[in-house]
């Protein structure tokens, strides 16, 4: 198993036969989830003079905008019989390896500004942003409430929601105007 990053970590994985072949063996190095890690070159190919010498292929992490967790991948070496010219290793089954890439995604909300409101009894309002730190993987909803409504109201509905994307909603917060 072998394990990459979201941020580009990579890791390795060298293949090598086991016997000497009479013409050249191609691999076709796919990943079972793109989104997720991709090889760095397409096909590996053996020949006759090079079948004894470690190939080396670099898997690389993708990066996402999701808060997906840790994504599960096969990295699949499977012989191409259209350019393998070796009848012994033209039955040769794929082969994967498994790895993983780790997610650097945190989820989260941006609430700008957290603090320094100002609002009155006559009306005046002030206004916050609320954000998401990463797209969601589902829909959200954020219900924003005042703690003291005799002394703020948030409006327009205190609600965010949010689907498969980032988005920034203002909401104002004021006094209605009432007095005690």
């Amino acid at each position: 198993s072998i394990g990459t990053t979201e941020s580009g970590g990579a890791a390795t994985v060298s293949i090598v036969l086991q016997s000497e072949p009479v013409g050249n063996v191609v691999f076709d190095v796919t990943s079972s989830e793109a989104t997720e890690a991709t090889p760095d070159v397409p096909t590996v190919t053996f020949t006759p003079t090079d079948w004894d010498s470690s190939q080396t292929v670099s898997i690389t992490g993708q990066d996402d905008d999701t808060a997906d967790g840790n994504q599960e991948y096969d990295i699949t070496f499977s012989l191409n019989g259209a350019l393998t010219a070796d009848a012994v290793y033209a039955g040769l089954s794929a082969q994967d390896v498994s790895g993983a890439n780790v997610d650097d995604e945190i989820p989260g909300l941006i609430v700008d500004p957290l603090s320094g409101l100002v609002t009155g009894e006559d009306g005046t309002v002030d206004t916050f942003d609320v954000s998401l730190r990463t797209a969601p993987a589902a829909d959200v909803t954020v219900t924003i409430a005042s703690s003291n409504t005799n002394e703020g109201t948030v409006a327009p509905a205190p609600a965010l929601e949010s689907r498969s994307r980032m988005r920034s909603e203002e909401r104002r917060v004021g006094k209605e105007g009432r007095s005690r």
